[in-house]
């Protein structure tokens, strides 16, 4: 990445790239043509192509294209540059208020192929990628993870189980069965990258989530007649971390903690909780909670909109928190909020 930098500095390009020699056509990766007459240590790249046939792949290769690794170096302003043609805010709350409208599109598509002026540094050493369930299983060390059983007369087969519940797989050849909070897989292995095209249209909410404080896993979901909506999560926060001081508009929640301790923030006052305790947070009230020891939480959401963006972060450090809400209290003076322990 280092020379990635200086190259963008020495050449004045809009993004710099890494480009690895093609072992053979192949359909499931960009490619990048070099202009001709290159005299550099370095390609000038003419034009892109995204996902070709086997016989655009092998014409490609004939004109000495590159795979392109998905590896990208680019200035700052640049990109804004790029939003600003675009009409989009460069404000991160403005740009954040509007995100969930922008096209769900990569970001090859959206910004590489609309560069003027972009560089590849060749690399020729090891190279996969790992972007499909096919290739990632030719560098799996086992045939199945998790909670698994799978036959001996199953042939070139992997499974990948991430649930807490047995999966059994019997007299499957060249297949990958994948099962995670997300959902259920099961495919030939030729067939997994058109697993994209497949569900582009699917507008699904993550149901596990890896954040920097921890993880959460949606464990219930339910739609009342009336659009009255109730989800709950599990959530667990590494000692020391912490969520958001928040609010929320279209919800109300009540966390119940089942393990550990740490320090509830509500409107103006913290506190220490523990397992047991019970923690009704009204709708547009402002919360945050840190973790002393590893905490783990089953949040019950409900509301008439229950999405990751009614969200209002008002401070993310605890620190800031700590200064904002002032003082410590054993107990909670505020009339409309109420800690039961169970």
């Amino acid at each position: 990445m280092a020379e990635l930098e200086t190259l963008l500095i020495r050449s004045k390009a809009d993004l710099a790239l890494i480009g690895v020699p093609p072992l053979f056509p192949s359909e499931k990766y960009g490619y990048m043509v070099p202009k001709r007459m290159d005299k550099e240590d370095y390609l000038n790249i003419c034009y892109f192509k995204e996902k070709p046939t086997t016989e655009e792949a092998a014409r490609l290769v004939s004109e000495h294209a590159y795979w392109n690794c998905g590896v990208f170096a680019f200035k700052l302003g640049f990109l804004v540059r790029m939003m600003q043609e675009m009409e989009l805010p460069t404000n991160y709350h403005e740009l954040l208020h509007v995100y969930k409208d922008l096209e769900k599109i990569s970001f090859d598509y959206a910004v590489l192929e609309k560069a003027k002026q972009i560089v590849a540094l060749p690399y020729n050493g090891p190279w996969k990628d790992l972007g499909t369930w096919n290739t990632l299983t030719e560098e799996m060390g086992s045939r199945q993870i998790g909670h698994c059983y799978v036959s001996n007369d199953c042939h070139n087969t992997h499974v990948v189980n991430e649930l807490n519940i047995p999966v059994a797989v019997i007299g499957l050849e060249n297949t990958v069965v994948a099962v995670s909070p997300d959902g259920i897989l099961v495919t030939e292995k030729d067939s997994s990258p058109t697993i994209k095209e497949v569900l582009k249209h699917h507008t699904l909410r993550p149901m596990y989530e890896e954040r920097r404080w921890g993880w959460y896993k949606v464990l219930d979901h339910a739609r009342q007649v009336n659009g009255h909506e109730v989800l709950t999560k599990r959530i667990s926060i590494k000692p020391g971390y912490n969520l958001s001081y928040q609010k929320h508009f279209a919800r109300s929640e009540v966390w119940t903690i089942i393990k550990g301790e740490g320090l509830f923030a509500f409107e103006g006052t913290i506190r220490l909780v523990q397992s047991g305790d019970v923690l009704v947070i009204p709708l547009g009230t402002k919360h945050a909670i840190k973790a002393i020891s590893e905490l783990e939480i089953i949040e019950v959401q409900s509301g008439t909109q229950l999405v990751e963006e009614d969200i209002i972060r008002l401070y993310m450090s605890w620190e800031e928190i700590e200064e904002i809400c002032g003082n410590h209290e054993d107990g909670y003076t505020d009339s409309t909020m109420r800690i039961v322990s169970v």
